[in-house]
């Protein structure tokens, strides 16, 4: 049995020194497209909550946003990416920015951590 290192797609990381993002890894096409999807089924009360917590909440969504993939515009498509992706940008700012306000506070080096959260 492979470990589970050895199933991990191969990549390289590609950094450019004259940008302020950090490095990230660069998959190969036919890694990505090698990606088997999977669902478990629920056990236990505690999963089929979760599990119909998320699908609630995406049918809530769907239904709010107007989602409907056969008469949807390409404004509508961005403007859901763009509504998506700003939700999923909050946690990482409030993280950094009380990491921020702590360094501040108690002036002491953050060592990172404030850059990887936002």
């Amino acid at each position: 049995m492979k470990s589970f290192v050895e199933k991990l797609p191969k990549h390289r990381v590609v950094m450019n020194p004259q940008s302020y993002r950090m490095a990230h890894p660069v998959y190969k096409l036919q890694d990505i497209e090698d990606v088997k999807y999977t669902h478990v089924e629920p056990k236990g009360i505690k999963d089929r909550l979760a599990y119909w917590a998320v699908i609630g909440t995406r049918k809530t969504f769907d239904l709010v946003s107007g989602y409907n993939p056969e008469k949807m515009t390409e404004r509508e498509w961005m403007n859901r990416a763009i509504f998506l992706e700003t939700v999923a940008g909050v946690p990482g700012m409030i993280g950094g920015m009380q990491r921020h306000l702590r360094s501040l506070r108690t002036l002491e080096r953050d060592h990172g951590w404030i850059h990887h959260l936002l």
